[in-house]
């Protein structure tokens, strides 16, 4: 009969143990692909997106976190909330949006999983140049650039 592990009982001479780190950073790995997967590889890292909104390229950004997340934690100077469970074409600003000539779109959320869910749905409703923000604001914040809590 083998013995539970316990913590102190993992070594990374040991097969569990080894078996148990690969699937620890295997977990990781899919976690943080998971939202690019689902947006469908349609995905701009922080840098990159900081880059673009300073050479001035016009770009929409789409906060779809829930009203009090947006205001309480500071979103991106520039970027309209509409929460992912009121998204749809009928709303504003997503309907004069639709109406104008394409340019980028960028949605975000805290970490970028309700954010892909999003893209996905936006690409459905006619929004093919929408993109998620890699790793979210949380992305954002560890770059150090700047949130405002102004509306």
């Amino acid at each position: 009969m083998t013995e539970p592990l316990s913590p102190a009982s993992i070594t990374m001479s040991d097969p569990q143990g080894i078996a148990l780190v690969l699937l620890v950073a295997l977990l990781f790995t899919a976690i943080r692909l998971f939202p690019r997967w689902l947006a469908g590889q349609a995905a701009v890292s922080a840098v990159q997106l900081k880059q673009r909104l300073d050479s001035g390229e016009a770009i929409w950004l789409l906060d779809v976190r829930e009203t009090a997340e947006f205001h309480s934690t500071g979103h991106i100077p520039g970027s309209i909330q509409c929460a992912l469970s009121q998204l749809k074409l009928a709303d504003q600003p997503l309907k004069s949006w639709h109406t104008q000539a394409p340019c980028a779109l960028v949605v975000m959320c805290h970490s970028g999983l309700r954010a892909a869910f999003a893209v996905r749905r936006l690409k459905r409703m006619g929004f093919p140049q929408a993109q998620v923000l890699s790793g979210g604001l949380q992305a954002w914040e560890d770059e150090a650039y700047p949130l405002t809590t102004d509306t």
